[in-house]
């Protein structure tokens, strides 16, 4: 059970907020300032809201 324990303090680090540290990792790694999902949700918007293809309609048969 100790894996349980742990589990419940990640749980506990996560919803006090102590997990919030920045670095700069992000920017090092990719050479560019990371983005807000915002900002990636926007700039990948048409993934989101095109046309659904290959779902089948009707009976099936």
């Amino acid at each position: 059970m100790a894996g349980c324990r742990g589990g419940h303090a990640g749980a506990r680090l996560v919803a006090e907020g102590r997990n919030a540290t920045v670095t700069g990792d992000v920017e090092r790694v990719l050479g560019s300032a990371p983005r807000t999902f915002a900002v990636w949700a926007h700039d990948h918007r048409a993934a989101f809201t095109g046309p659904i293809t290959g779902v089948r309609t009707g009976s099936g048969r």
